[in-house]
């Protein structure tokens, strides 16, 4: 008798006990779900920091995507393709992609189209018109540069002194400024073929060397190359002087060198001054910097398996390197 007596008892204290014991454990489940819901808001929060969508209004301060409204940071960066614009330069009625840091302000603003600027940065064609600061090329009327470059038969020329209806290849500048015009009038101006060899000295397309000339230009795209970058494979158009050395060198494709100015991609090996990204393995230049929630500096910290834009300079080199929010997409193009 004594025994069930002390029997029930111990049955209320173990139950007892296990209520005692259950409680942390609902308040460890209970906080493992606020947590959980917290980082699930998180996630949307960061989901929410990249938007797509149409511009239909934009000010000094602020864009409007939609019928959304999003304040501009005072540094914020527009881009098309290779061009750095202004925010007065952002046209309505187009495409864009915006950033946001984590206040919800703009920082940089990604362009798909601007009807004012060609989207490659080298035009061919006929000048129809030129005025003091622009010139007029297959129906784009650019900014003329006053530094800019003019070349024939490698002579430089003045930009009043070209001729009517001159055909010419036109570089322009990551503001789409016209800062190197090529006269197409040259001996053999339009030699046209794969890069088959290159040396400090020469060129070869196809079965015929070329000697550079001492002033030769090399462009592809933005980039301004030396004669020993010029990637064999590559296709080329070779403008000669009356000399028969080659004057320019325009590519018109090269593996090593991505087509636009930024590259948006997984960042998949850093090695010393080199990082990789979306394939391309790009050298880092000397005022490196990276851009993370809004905020620039020379040491923020980068590691592989991020998702980041990749600004370059002229010789090809990151210059900028802006890190994206994980999980950062939302709407369509």
């Amino acid at each position: 008798m004594s025994l069930k007596r002390f029997a029930f008892p111990i049955s209320i204290a173990a139950a007892s006990l296990l209520l005692y014991s259950a409680a942390p454990a609902f308040a460890a489940s209970h906080v493992t779900s606020q947590a959980f819901n917290r980082s699930h808001t998180t996630n949307q929060n960061a989901h929410r920091r990249v938007q797509r969508g149409e511009i239909t209004a934009v000010t000094a301060t602020s864009i409007t995507l939609g019928s959304t409204t999003y304040t501009l940071a005072a540094n914020v960066s527009v881009h098309y393709h290779e061009y750095s614009l202004s925010v007065a330069e952002i046209p309505v009625n187009t495409k864009a992609v915006i950033f946001l840091n984590g206040s919800g302000v703009v920082t940089a603003i990604r362009l798909s189209s601007d009807p004012s600027l060609p989207a490659h940065p080298v035009l061919r064609g006929t000048i129809t018109a030129i005025s003091s600061s622009s010139i007029t090329i297959d129906g784009y009327t650019l900014p003329v540069s006053a530094n800019v470059t003019i070349k024939s038969d490698g002579q430089t020329l003045a930009l009043s002194a070209i001729p009517a209806n001159a055909q010419a290849i036109v570089h322009l500048n990551r503001t789409g400024t016209v800062v190197l015009i090529l006269l197409t009038t040259d001996v053999q101006a339009g030699i046209q073929g794969t890069v088959t060899a290159d040396t400090p000295t020469s060129i070869t397309i196809g079965t015929t060397t070329y000697t550079y000339a001492p002033n030769v230009t090399i462009r592809y795209r933005q980039y301004t190359l030396t004669p020993s970058e010029v990637p064999v494979g590559s296709q080329a158009m070779v403008t000669l002087n009356s000399s028969g050395q080659a004057a320019t060198v325009i590519l018109l494709t090269d593996s090593s060198l991505p087509n636009s100015s930024t590259v948006q991609g997984t960042i998949s090996s850093i090695n010393g001054t080199t990082l990789t990204i979306n394939s391309y393995s790009l050298s880092l230049a000397a005022n490196f910097t990276v851009t993370y929630e809004g905020t620039t500096s020379l040491t923020n910290t980068v590691t592989t398996g991020e998702t980041a834009i990749a600004r370059l300079n002229t010789a090809g080199q990151i210059s900028q390197l802006i890190v994206e929010v994980s999980g950062n997409s939302s709407g369509s193009n």
